[in-house]
């Protein structure tokens, strides 16, 4: 059998092309012999090379679940990076350093046998090296070559493009490194390195670069950020959700070797995503969910002195111009719907609590702009009245509260009048929902988000279906435009809603109930109950 010339896998015998592949030492027992020898059942070269590619997929995919790590294939799948000319040429020596060492085990007999083949060998590699920025069909060893390097780690690559010629071009270049190095040594002269990437310096360069770093591993320092900072359940779980499909895509879990390159990398493998829905991630998702977490945790190692620096400081997703990261005000006719709908006979198929939320879930929002989880969380004992004024504590102490700002905010009379007292009176513990069907593990997803959820559904089966407006948030956002139409005052305003302080004097002092009945009574009632 006899190899073909410039292919390290190919061999002809009888005229029929074979894939012809050396065991490693450690893979032999899988295996069960030293070398692969497979037929491709062709005479056409052009074909041979085609089926050769699906052949060594194959022995790759085998010899990675024997070394019990992950096939080429499977890293492309996983990938997609555009390789720095730094990246190919490392890969190229790796290979060239690999093609060699398979030559030598097999007794030199791949070798040139003269200095004199040696030469002709050389000539073929330097003629094609010349023609293959013209003519890319005179390299067509080397391009194959660089098609199997491209798919092994995994790279976005085209092959019509300048990076991809220029890889082929080293590649051939290192052929004639070889051949250069083998005709020199069947010749007697002294070794000399032609093209000095291909020179010591290089090499060591390369092992420097590839070896371990042993930083601190990126879920570890999530779980001591969790630890110290002790954040609510459904934002460790949002951390974690969000933090391991990084970790996949860079194929390991080392915070030292992550680059504001790897995170500039996410950032862009971010945007061909899609959500669970079919929708691409939006900038606001990209930001505040993907790329918060690696500022979190990166931040974190370099504040305690685990790594030099934060590499995911600075990088943010830009949205376009003019481009609308929340949802919209509720409209006139989209409130009337909602607080309408709110008045009609309980549905016998729902639980009391949900049925009592529906009710009153949305007058709260309504005339306070709490967020809705802020209202869905509520205790018996967090309404209470204070000098006479019924109010309701907006605590942590109920669930999560932003900034962890409690508050307590005068409830507007037009909710007392409908009888909102007198709804709740005898009832203990949370109003919206019944703590003895909480589910085992439901920290991370409460209750009362499942009741906000349930009720964001309830109002799109009423038709507020606009997929600008979130049915419950745009509560928030109608509060603020309709407190600004009515003059409420801006301090007392952003306090009824939770929102910090917009100047350290603002933050002084205490906001008495009796204000903040004061502002709300300013907004218009709706004429609905």
């Amino acid at each position: 059998m006899k190899k073909v010339r410039g292919s390290d896998y190919l061999s002809i015998r009888s005229g029929i092309f074979y894939f012809r592949r050396a065991v490693p030492p450690d893979a032999r027992s899988l295996f069960g012999k030293g070398e692969v020898v497979t037929s491709l059942k062709t005479k056409d070269l052009a074909e041979a090379r085609h089926l050769l590619i699906a052949e060594l997929r194959g022995f790759e995919a085998k010899l990675a679940r024997c070394r019990g790590v992950r096939a080429p294939a499977e890293r492309a799948q996983k990938s997609g990076y555009t390789p720095s000319m730094a990246d190919i040429e490392m890969v190229v020596r790796q290979w060239l350093v690999e093609r060699d060492e398979r030559m030598d085990a097999r007794n030199s007999r791949d070798h040139a046998a003269n200095a004199d083949e040696a030469e002709r060998a050389l000539s073929l590699h330097s003629s094609a090296l010349e023609n293959v920025a013209t003519n890319p069909a005179s390299a067509l060893d080397a391009s194959w070559v660089a098609e199997n390097l491209v798919e092994k780690n995994g790279w976005s690559l085209a092959g019509d493009s300048v990076l991809f010629r220029r890889m082929t071009q080293m590649i051939l270049r290192g052929q004639i490194e070889s051949n250069e190095r083998q005709r020199q040594e069947l010749a007697g002269e002294p070794v000399r390195i032609l093209d000095e990437r291909f020179g010591a310096d290089k090499y060591r360069m390369d092992r420097d670069r590839a070896s371990p770093k042993a930083g601190p591993s990126l879920t570890d320092l999530l779980e001591r950020y969790i630890r110290e900072r002790k954040p609510k359940p459904p934002t460790r779980k949002a951390y974690r959700l969000h933090l391991q499909p990084f970790i996949d895509f860079v194929q390991h879990d080392d915070a030292a070797r992550i680059s504001t390159k790897d995170i500039i990398r996410w950032k862009d493998e971010l945007q061909t995503r899609k959500s669970k829905k079919g929708k691409p991630f939006s900038p606001n998702t990209i930001n505040g969910n993907y790329l918060r977490v690696l500022r979190i945790v990166l931040g974190f190692a370099a504040e305690n002195l685990l790594i030099p620096s934060n590499p995911a400081s600075g990088v943010k997703m830009r949205a376009a111009k003019g481009a609308t990261q929340e949802g919209r005000s509720l409209t006139d006719n989209e409130a009337i719907t909602i607080l309408r709908a709110t008045l009609g006979d309980p549905n016998p198929r729902k639980t009391r609590e949900q049925n009592r939320a529906e009710r009153w879930v949305p007058w709260l929002c309504a005339y306070t702009g709490s967020r809705v989880n802020e209202i869905t969380q509520a205790r018996a004992q967090d309404v209470r009245e204070i000098n006479g004024i019924w109010t309701i504590h907006i605590t942590p102490d109920a669930g999560t509260v932003k900034n962890d700002r409690e508050r307590t905010v005068a409830i507007h009379p037009h909710v007392l009048e409908q009888g909102f007292i007198e709804a709740i009176r005898g009832l203990e513990g949370p109003l919206f929902y019944d703590v003895s069907r909480k589910r085992a593990g439901s920290d991370a997803n409460p209750q009362y988000k499942k009741v906000g959820e349930r009720l964001a559904k309830w109002a799109r089966s009423l038709g507020v279906d606009d997929p600008k407006v979130q049915p419950n948030h745009g509560w928030r956002h109608r509060f603020k435009t309709l407190a600004r139409r009515s003059g409420l005052d801006p301090e007392i305003r952003d306090y009824i809603q939770g929102h910090k302080p917009r100047t350290e004097g603002e933050a002084y002092g205490e906001i008495d109930v009796e204000v903040t009945l004061r502002e709300i009574k300013k907004l218009p009632r709706y004429g609905v109950a």
